[in-house]
């Protein structure tokens, strides 16, 4: 869960990395010390010739595995859109949730804005059942439910304007359920200002308006 390990970060401090490695698992450690330019050289770029959209995505960028078989439970990135005749970008966040169930129908997110938290409802990608023993609607089910929600650029660009080399800076959301059981997360700085450096790479490349 990537918002905790920002605010467990934020309150013990990852100012050296013998005092990082004493309170943030070694696991979270490359992420939280990713730069933007970190993150654009692993963006992936999706764009084919028969596209008017380019398609980019962080999501290759770092995953929080569990266990022996290295499973991910959860997860989020961050998707930009590009016209391929304007330039004009429009950004989405993409998060994974899995539990146990029974399902908890995530259908709002309140996100961080400089003036203050925002609330929005979400777009319902996919829910699926993962891995069951007794039935679909027994206890034992795993679940997940895919969803997300649009992020302005501008106040992407805000966010990105906190990252500073050796400190912890993100972007916290939470997720709302119709059954409760709200879910926190985040973003760091560092990967909204690697997919906006992406996005203006690929203007740039394609001699595209920024």
């Amino acid at each position: 869960m990537r918002g905790v390990l920002l605010f467990l970060a934020a309150t013990v401090g990852i100012a050296t990395p013998s005092h990082a490695e004493q309170k943030i698992p070694k696991a979270m450690q490359k992420w939280l010390s990713m730069t933007p330019d970190d993150f654009q050289g692993c963006i992936n770029v999706a764009d084919d010739s028969l596209d008017v959209t380019a398609k980019l995505s962080s999501e290759s960028c770092f995953k929080e595995t569990q266990g022996l078989l290295k499973i991910v439970w959860n997860d989020n990135f961050i998707r930009a859109f590009v016209d391929k005749k304007t330039g004009k970008a429009t950004y989405q966040v993409y998060q994974y949730i899995s539990y146990q169930s029974p399902w908890r129908f995530y259908t709002t997110v309140n996100y961080e804005t400089p003036d203050g938290p925002k609330s929005e409802l979400v777009t319902e990608i996919a829910r699926n059942v993962v891995s069951c023993s007794g039935g679909a609607f027994s206890s034992g089910c795993t679940l997940s439910e895919h969803v997300a929600f649009n992020a302005d650029e501008a106040l992407l660009k805000t966010i990105a304007l906190k990252f500073s080399p050796g400190q912890v800076a993100g972007w916290r959301f939470k997720f709302g359920s119709k059954a409760g059981g709200d879910w926190q997360d985040g973003i760091s700085a560092g990967e909204v200002g690697g997919i906006l450096k992406a996005v203006d790479r690929y203007r740039l490349n394609h001699n595209l308006p920024r």
